[in-house]
Formats: structure tokens, sequence, C-alpha cells
């Protein structure tokens, strides 16, 4: 009897510490989820400081890409505008394109400015995201699993990852911030 007691203890006590265990994991992706939304939130208040800080709309515009950027650790983060063709022939011509205006690159990473063919970036191959971006939605995700040409035009830029926020004005769509790493796929 007191070997079974004592193996019942052993038991209950095991089972203790897998809980413990089990919730100090919880605890732990909690808090680092608090603490990426925490940076995100220091991060935006930042690039909204500086967007504030001058009447010259391009040099503030590029310095809070900067501050995004480099809080953010991203390799490229830029602002697009969203442009639809009223001639549109398509499904992915009447979701319009992306252009390209503004872009801060980390040190090392090449500009998509400087590739002409890339500052326009249409819906082919990306039609879910455009519809998700033009609802109000964000979307990204590792760049290996998006449909052909847009695979193939971020991988000419070794993006491994991108994402994009999108940006209203006055209640509608103008366009989005891009955030794309290079150097190693992030989720």
């Amino acid at each position: 009897d007191r070997i079974r007691k004592a193996r019942e203890a052993a038991e209950r006590k095991a089972l203790i510490e897998r809980e413990r265990a089990a919730r100090a994991d919880e605890l732990e992706a909690a808090n680092k989820v608090l603490s990426v939304r925490d940076k995100w939130l220091q991060t935006t208040a930042a690039a909204a400081n500086e967007l504030l800080s001058t009447t010259d709309v391009p040099a503030s515009v590029n310095a809070a890409l900067a501050t995004i950027g480099e809080n953010l650790e991203c390799d490229r983060v830029s602002v697009m505008q969203h442009i639809v063709d009223d001639n549109a022939a398509s499904d992915a011509d009447e979701l319009g394109i992306m252009r390209l205006l503004y872009e801060w690159d980390a040190e090392g990473i090449a500009a998509q400015n400087d590739n002409p063919n890339l500052r326009d970036i249409s819906a082919d191959g990306v039609e879910d995201w455009f519809r998700q971006i033009l609802a109000g939605q964000s979307v990204g995700g590792l760049v290996e699993a998006l449909e052909e040409p847009f695979r193939s035009s971020m991988q000419s830029l070794n993006v491994k990852s991108t994402y994009a926020v999108p940006v209203f004005v006055e209640g509608k769509i103008w366009g989005m911030v891009g955030m794309d790493h290079c150097r190693e796929s992030r989720q």
C-alpha cells in the first residue's frame, strides 16, 4: 500500500510539473506577443512623430520609413499607392496596381525603386492579397509560397518574406505600407 501511495504521489507530482511547465510556456508565448505589440506601438508612435516633425513631406516619409525599418528589423519598407485602370481587361487588372512612391532600404539591400519593372506591382498572382488589402486587412507571408509571377519578382529582389498593411485616407483605400525581409524569412 505504501508503494502504491508513493507511486500515486510521484505521478501527481509529475502531472503538476507538466502542467506548470505548460503554463510557463503559455505565459512566455503571451509575453512575447505583448513585447512585439509594444515594439510595434512604440515604432508607430516614433514614425508618426517623424511624419509630423517637418513640412518637408518626402523627408518626413523617408525618416518614418527608416524608423519603421530599423525598429522592426525589416530590410525594406515602402509606401505604395493603389491605382486602378478604368480600362481593365482581366480580374487582376480590375484590382489595379500598387505603385511604389517611397522606399527605405537597409544597408546592403537592393532598392526596389532601382528596377523600373518592379515599381508597379500588379495583382497578378496575388489577387487574394489585393482583395484583402482593399478590404482593409493586412497580408503577408513567405515568398516561396507565393504564386507566379509575384514570387519571381520578389525573389529577384532577394525577398524571403513580405508583409503589407493597408493605408486609408478619408475612409477609402489609398495604398499600403510594405515590409520586406531579405536576409532571412520572418513570420
